[in-house]
């Protein structure tokens, strides 16, 4: 048979952490698996990605307001329309305004992107890495990577929910490790 168990756990917490006239013997501690990235967008066309593994990936579901559908682009086929958006991937999107964007999920914290020669639209993973943290496999890395804000611009570094143009000299795997702590 089975046996009771029992355990307490203290709870540390700032009065204004709570809603006013919450009891304080009504708190209850709840365990998640979920995980909540915000990144900015800006009004226009930004290059976005999904640093997260979402219950729901349908572009509707992740950017509501988005003017546009989401493009993803392959140096085999051009771009495409995507209903859905999944880590590892950059993804196109045009926004009505300047606005934070938060998806929720498990975090992923690094990832083996598959590329072909030529440019590739990359995502990122759910911490800002740098770009001399990512390795090639198979293939090398012939550019800057590139971010896209109101215009291109070179970047040292890969951040959360947006996503890159990389050029590549043939098919290979970008290796985006976790971000360093410490």
């Amino acid at each position: 048979g089975g046996s009771d168990f029992s355990s307490g756990v203290s709870l540390h917490y700032e009065s204004d952490e709570v809603h006013p006239g919450v009891a304080q013997n009504s708190l209850v501690l709840l365990r998640s698996d979920e995980n909540t990235i915000a990144s900015q967008v800006t009004n226009g066309w930004n290059i976005v990605s999904v640093p997260v593994r979402a219950t729901d990936n349908r572009k509707t579901t992740l950017y509501p307001h988005a003017l546009s559908p989401a493009f993803s682009y392959s140096a085999s086929s051009g771009y495409q329309v995507q209903d859905s958006l999944y880590f590892g991937r950059g993804f196109w999107i045009r926004m009505p305004g300047a606005q934070t964007v938060v998806v929720h999920g498990p975090l992923v914290d690094r990832d083996t992107v598959n590329v072909l020669g030529g440019w590739n639209l990359i995502g990122s993973i759910a911490d800002d890495i740098p770009v001399s943290s990512v390795s090639a496999t198979g293939t090398s890395v012939v550019s800057r990577y590139f971010g896209y804000s109101n215009g291109y611009y070179p970047s040292d570094v890969l951040a959360a929910g947006h996503g890159y143009w990389i050029k590549v000299a043939g098919d290979g795997k970008l290796v985006l490790p976790p971000a360093a702590t410490g």
